[in-house]
């Protein structure tokens, strides 16, 4: 009953939708591509059922525009010759900004469509509030990327990861998660694993970056 019960959630996963953050990324990036593409990313909302059905076929970018659901735990029995009399499973949401606890709750209940399963709530961090674009930080910012990385288009985008940089949202009306590194795809997969490193000319432009950063605020 437990895994028919985390296989339906698996299988129905929360609903897609192309956050702001989102839009404006493709707004802000639409130059950057040909006519096709920049038609498609000028207007997310007209070509809103196509950029979902692209970004949902791979995990990394389904995670932009659901919240993601992720089985990470699942107990049952004592001894491996008595039936469990109990099982339990924790599944991991992470959230997208504009979904909450009740959202998820509600959605697994009628994915499982089980009474006999019961859902709780372990934990809850709601979704980060999201940094206005138009700000004095933003543009400050966006001056600093300009001046030590020319070449860079700048974008806002949604950071799926969770941050210790919630902790300062009660401080500030805006908190921006920026890396002042070129990340390649493989450094991206070495996060908190083996061998994470960045290069010494990363770590030289983000010293600078960060000096001109703290000058101008």
């Amino acid at each position: 009953m437990l895994a028919q019960a985390i296989a339906r959630v698996e299988a129905r996963q929360m609903p897609s939708r192309i956050a702001s953050p989102i839009r404006e990324l493709f707004r802000k990036i639409a130059p950057n591509f040909g006519p096709a593409r920049r038609l498609v990313f000028a207007d997310a909302a007209l070509f809103a059922p196509l950029i979902k059905r692209v970004m949902l076929s791979s995990p990394e970018t389904a995670a932009m525009i659901r919240t993601t659901t992720a089985p990470t735990m699942i107990s049952g029995g004592v001894k491996p010759n008595v039936l469990a009399s109990r099982a339990t499973a924790v599944i991991n949401f992470r959230m997208l900004p504009g979904d909450t606890a009740q959202d998820v709750v509600n959605h697994v209940a009628d994915a499982v469509g089980d009474g006999r399963v019961k859902i709780k709530v372990l934990t809850y961090s709601p979704a980060s509030t999201v940094a206005p674009i138009k700000s004095p930080g933003f543009e400050l910012i966006t001056d600093c990327i300009r001046r030590h990385y020319p070449d860079a288009v700048v974008a806002p985008y949604l950071v799926m990861g969770g941050t210790d940089s919630k902790m300062l949202e009660p401080l500030a009306s805006g908190v921006y998660r920026f890396t002042p590194c070129r990340l390649a795809q493989k450094d991206v997969a070495r996060m908190h694993g083996v061998n994470e490193r960045a290069s010494i000319e990363d770590i030289e432009r983000a010293v600078g970056f960060f000096k001109t950063l703290i000058a101008g605020a």
